[in-house]
Order: C-alpha cells, then sequence, then structure tokens
C-alpha cells in the first residue's frame, strides 16, 4: 500500500523541485550581483569618511554623495528584481 502512495507522490516532488532549484540559483546570482554593487558603495563610502576633512575642505561633498548615489542605484535596481 505504501509503495503504491510514493509511486503517485514521487512526479509531484519533482515537479516542485525543478522549479525550486531553478529559483534558487537565479536567486543567488542575483544575490551576488548586489553584493558586488553595495562593495563598490562600500569602498566610496569608507574612502570619504577617511578622508572626511579633504572632502571637506575642498567642498566636493555634492560630488561624493552623487557618486555615492549612483553606486547605489545599480543595488536598488537589482533589488526591485529580487
Amino acid at each position: 500500500m505504501l509503495w503504491r502512495l510514493a509511486i503517485v507522490g514521487f512526479p509531484f516532488i519533482v515537479l516542485l523541485l525543478i522549479p525550486g532549484l531553478m529559483y534558487g540559483r537565479s536567486l543567488i546570482s542575483i544575490t551576488r550581483k548586489i553584493r558586488e554593487e553595495y562593495k563598490e558603495a562600500g569602498s566610496i563610502a569608507e574612502q570619504a569618511i577617511s578622508l572626511v576633512r579633504t572632502v571637506y575642505a575642498f567642498g566636493s561633498e555634492t560630488k561624493l554623495i552623487a557618486k555615492l548615489s549612483a553606486a547605489l542605484e545599480g543595488s536598488m535596481k537589482l533589488g526591485v528584481t529580487v
């Protein structure tokens, strides 16, 4: 009796497993891309924090904010696709 239930249930498991694996792989690739985008934005922020006196002295805060916003734009677009 149990083997009949296994025969009936096995195709449904396969039908659920294959799309789940495909979705998981696509989610992993998008997550890697988002991580790379955040790494770029993090390096810009790290430079700005370490050189805060220079940034303030030359009055380039707006330039730095624009650069950081542009770096975060890519991760935001990828985050919307998730």
